[in-house]
């Protein structure tokens, strides 16, 4: 636990802990020493007199012992906190550098866990944890020695014994691992399943009936409930076998304690110093016992936490190459999900000033290829070029101010609809905010609103529709000017009519912008300048409305399919 807790913090952020870890030895040390040092004052007492000198070595001992300790263990709270805070900044830094495609299904549910429980769990370690578990080791270790001082018969019968302790404890750490692997693995599984019932909830109010997600949810917490029984079952009679294992070796020392005084061996006080010692080892040793599971668990979370840290970083160029020209090229393009591949060979071309749209199948790699552009995604093999520069040479924040991108997902900040609008350009003047309001049809719903821009869009944009959402996404993307805008299914959330207003605000930003739109309802990209169709992540047919039309192929089969569709009436 403390070694994955030193690697999740990093260089600088163990240090701290490293001192706390030094500070808790001299502690556990000053405790020991206090009851070494109390042994001459109890056979002091037993012979009728204890000599001052040793009263002032055990005063002495004892104020070191207890100041010591009362600063570290205020300390170890600041530390505790501290190391928090470096694994929230650690974490966010490696979500940072991670290429988009690291974000699959289901990443949602485990990051919540590591940022809203590891982290905050792994402050036990320092402020909880250390100090008994230091306590544990160091405090008997020299109790020991110090029996093997005093008689070293007894000694030696408590460290030939500790093995005993040793070999319980590696079997219950065992069985409490297995036990916490499947639960966590359920943690992070309930976490997704939450957010998912959480967001399902309209749907699932409006059928009015618990519904699937409902029962996937209550199937989860019922995995849960059963992890936590087998971890309960797994840890628990380790941890009472642990428990008594110590008690039975204190029996021990005092039985061989009591052997060696009815052998004239051993004085009254040196009986009496055995059951002192042997009753503060098997406290510390029994108080340990009792954190196994906690810092099992805790140490589980780390090794996530780890994991993630250890994921390879997008990497950028150090001498990034800046281009002089904005038109966009796929060469070869192969690109694969894990072992899943996604698209095939693809070569594509769009033109600095431009209207390209890429239609498709679900599931074609439509979106995949619009992600391409902006690096979310880097390519298996061949390039992904703007101006003649592959992207993989350009540096991060150029990139980002030459590629706008609106997602599928449209995703709100907590804010104001100007904090939305303008979150790329924070420093744009109220005729750029019009502008945008103007081409991405948001100026008479801003008109409308009681506040304005400065009206307040709720929790994830829930005061908006799925097309006003999308729109102010829109107005995003065009405030920042950048050269390039990949547009992807932005009107998949809006009505026919403002499907139709939409479209002719791509036309006009095609005049100036070299713009891709990912396209599932075809009306809305027919006078592009290029239509490209995917299938099966392969280019199958290119050109533009007509000539496809013409060509019969695949492009003209989706254009009658949703021709039919869109005709439907309920009767």
């Amino acid at each position: 636990m403390i070694r994955e807790l030193l690697k999740a913090l990093g260089p600088q952020g163990a240090r701290p802990v490293r001192r706390m870890l030094i500070q808790l030895v001299i502690s556990a040390a000053l405790q020991a020493g206090t009851f070494l040092a109390l042994l001459p004052v109890l056979s002091g007492l037993l012979d009728g007199h204890a000599p001052l000198g040793s009263w002032l070595v055990l005063a002495g001992v004892a104020l070191a012992w207890i100041g010591w300790t009362i600063v570290v263990q205020m300390r170890s709270f600041t530390v505790g906190a501290d190391s928090a805070l470096v694994l929230h900044e650690r974490i966010d830094t490696a979500l940072e550098g991670l290429p988009r495609g690291w974000f699959r299904r289901g990443r949602a549910g485990e990051v919540s866990q590591l940022v809203g429980t590891t982290a905050l769990a792994a402050m036990n370690i320092p402020a909880h944890f250390l100090r008994p578990l230091i306590n544990a080791v160091v405090t008997p270790l020299l109790l020991v020695a110090g029996l093997l001082v005093l008689d070293p018969w007894v000694g030696l019968a408590m460290l030939l014994a500790s093995p005993v302790l040793l070999l319980v404890l590696w079997v219950t750490d065992r069985s409490v691992s297995r036990a916490d692997g499947g639960r966590h693995q359920i943690m992070d599984h309930i976490a997704e399943r939450i957010l998912e019932f959480v967001r399902a909830q309209p749907v699932l109010r409006a059928f009015g009936h618990r519904g699937r997600e409902q029962d996937r949810l209550d199937g989860v917490l019922a995995e849960q409930q059963l992890a936590d029984r087998r971890l309960i079952a797994g840890s628990v009679p380790g941890v009472v076998m642990y428990d008594l294992m110590s008690r039975l070796l204190y029996v021990l020392a005092v039985a061989v304690a009591a052997y060696r005084l009815s052998d004239g061996a051993l004085d009254a006080a040196g009986l009496v110093a055995v059951v002192v010692i042997g009753m503060r080892m098997a406290e510390a040793v029994s108080t340990a016992a009792g954190l196994t599971a906690g810092m099992r668990m805790t140490r589980r979370g780390l090794e996530g936490v780890n994991a993630l840290l250890d994921v390879e970083p997008q990497r950028w160029a150090t001498n990034p190459r800046t281009p002089e020209h904005h038109d966009v090229a796929l060469n070869s393009v192969t690109f694969s999900h894990g072992d899943a591949p996604v698209l095939h060979d693809v070569d594509l071309r769009l033109s600095e000033r431009g209207f390209t749209a890429v239609v498709g199948p679900s599931g074609s790699g439509k979106s995949t290829l619009a992600g391409l552009v902006p690096r979310f995604f880097d390519v298996d093999s061949g390039s992904v070029e703007i101006g003649g520069v592959d992207v993989r040479e350009m540096g991060r924040y150029d990139l980002a101010e030459r590629v706008a991108m609106v997602m599928q997902q449209v995703y709100l900040v907590d804010g104001t609809v100007r904090d939305n609008i303008t979150l790329g350009r924070p420093d744009a003047d109220e005729a750029e905010i019009a502008r945008a309001l103007r081409l991405a049809r948001l100026d008479e719903l801003v008109a409308g609103l009681e506040h304005g821009l400065d009206t307040q869009v709720g929790a994830r944009g829930d005061r908006f529709s799925g097309g006003e959402k999308q729109r102010i996404a829109l107005a995003r993307a065009l405030i920042t000017r950048a050269p390039i805008i990949v547009l992807d299914e932005v009107t998949s959330s809006l009505d026919a009519t403002n499907d139709q207003v939409i479209s002719a605000t791509l036309r006009a930003i095609a005049q100036e912008s070299n713009l891709l739109v990912i396209a599932h309802r075809l009306a809305g990209v027919r006078e592009a300048d290029q239509i490209v169709v995917l299938d099966h992540g392969r280019i199958v047919e290119a050109g533009r409305h007509d000539e496809l039309m013409t060509a019969g192929g695949v492009y003209r089969g989706m254009w009658e399919a949703q021709e039919r569709s869109e005709g439907w009436t309920l009767r």
